[in-house]
């Protein structure tokens, strides 16, 4: 549950664009950006420790079957 709260942040932020004003690529391009910046050390920390894990493995799961 903890890493899909920032995806709900992210879509209710696009969802919130698309009814209360004129949507532009530019605008949604923001919103884009500052989620991924906002979140950047949770994602850093996911991705090395699916690097560096032995026990993390669900893409040798995926990749091996």
């Amino acid at each position: 549950m903890k890493l899909f709260v920032p995806f709900l942040e992210l879509f209710l932020e696009v969802y919130g664009m698309f009814d209360t004003e004129e949507v532009s690529v530019k605008g949604v391009e923001e919103v884009i950006y500052y989620y991924a910046f906002d979140y950047l050390d949770v994602s850093v920390e996911n991705r090395l420790r699916e690097t560096f894990t032995p026990e993390y493995t669900l893409f040798k799961d995926i990749i091996f079957k």
